[in-house]
């Protein structure tokens, strides 16, 4: 076995213990649907709004690779990353859809590398995502339903799916605005109008609003020193203490 996917092994497994998560090795793809009424239909808000933290804490249990050298193996995966952040955030997908498509989409870029060195790099940093999946949760699954998602009453469902694609067609191709209806029309239940919303995603990358990873960034701000660590604050405290003993001397 190469020495680079023992590495990665051994990461996942520390990963693993990290999260106290060893015992319930194995990817959750089963995760709980948002759910409505039966006089209502869960569906996307009218302003669709994808955001992404790249590739760093994809799977793990939320266990961050920020700051462990695999942002550079990331950078041909980066928009695999992206749509799967986008993915998890849409009403009626499913984690499994999600994770499968992801998959997918990182062999595809690997494949069409034809530089060797590149194509190693990416299918090494392709290996440790793949392991890092299988301890992923349904924890941001759930967030990026409950955050993106609402409840719609059927009356008015067809309605409310024209006015949310319509909004997006006119922001990123207003040229296309014509065929709203008919993509809806066809998207006539929650699982086919994901799969709309998601194609659509894919046709068009910048409208998903890349963000840093609040785990990154509180690294970098500890690594400039902009945050005290607990260390840090225990240091103030004992200083505080030894200023009051000379105060009352």
């Amino acid at each position: 076995m190469k020495s680079s996917h023992l590495q990665n092994i051994l990461l996942a497994t520390v990963c693993s213990l990290a999260y106290g998560q060893f015992e319930e090795f194995g990817s959750q793809r089963n995760c709980p649907a948002f759910k409505c009424n039966e006089e209502e239909t869960p569906t996307p808000k009218t302003a669709l709004s994808f955001t992404s933290t790249g590739c760093n804490n994809i799977g793990g249990g939320g266990f961050s690779m920020s700051g462990m050298g695999m942002n550079n193996q990331d950078e041909a995966i980066l928009p695999c990353c992206d749509l799967y952040h986008s993915c998890v955030q849409l009403c009626s997908m499913t984690k499994a859809f999600c994770d499968n498509n992801f998959e997918k989409c990182m062999d595809s870029k690997c494949q069409s590398i034809t530089n060797p060195e590149k194509k190693k790099t990416c299918e090494t940093s392709v290996q440790t995502k793949k392991l890092m999946m299988q301890f992923s949760q349904c924890k941001d699954f759930n967030e990026g339903q409950r955050k993106n998602c609402r409840c719609v009453k059927n009356d008015v469902l067809e309605h409310e799916r024209v006015k949310i694609v319509e909004s997006f067609y006119n922001k990123y191709n207003p040229s296309g605005v014509s065929k709203v209806k008919a993509l809806v029309e066809k998207s006539n239940d929650g699982k086919k109008f994901a799969g709309l919303i998601y194609q659509l995603l894919k046709k068009y990358p910048k409208s998903i609003k890349r963000i840093k990873d609040p785990q990154q960034k509180i690294l970098d701000d500890i690594m400039n020193g902009k945050l005290k660590t607990n260390d840090d604050k225990e240091e103030v405290a004992s200083g505080d203490e030894d200023a009051g003993e000379r105060i009352e001397l």
